[in-house]
């Protein structure tokens, strides 16, 4: 995984992660985040439950230093997650660098839902 950094005030560097296995979601992310940590970055972790408990655990003290939201309520319509929950948190701190994980897992949403979310406009 490459880390996301702001490459100017504008524009985002994007990185997919596909993981086998909790122990390689923890091995990539848990470095990731400390270091947004480290150098001083806005850093949100945005997952869902069981995955945030994981990862809040494996954090240590740092997780006091991160933003940590469950994915399964704060992303509950996915038409919300980029503008509401990633946006609002990178202008919420406008002096410094935004670090993001976000998983938007919505197994459990009836397919109306979904297309409810996507059709919303704001």
């Amino acid at each position: 995984m490459v880390g996301s950094s702001l490459l100017d005030h504008d524009s985002f560097i994007h990185v997919a992660l596909f993981y086998r296995s909790m122990h390689e979601y923890l091995d990539v992310l848990v470095p990731f985040v400390a270091a947004g940590v480290a150098d001083g970055d806005a850093v949100l972790v945005a997952v869902p439950e069981p995955n945030l408990s994981l990862l809040r655990t494996a954090l240590g003290d740092t997780a006091d230093m991160v933003t940590l939201l469950d994915m399964s309520r704060a992303g509950r319509n996915p038409g919300h997650i980029l503008g509401g929950v990633l946006g609002s948190f990178a202008e919420r701190h406008p002096t410094r660098l935004p670090r993001m994980i976000g998983e938007q897992v919505w197994e459990a949403a009836p397919s109306w839902s979904i297309r409810r979310a996507c059709s919303t406009r704001r």
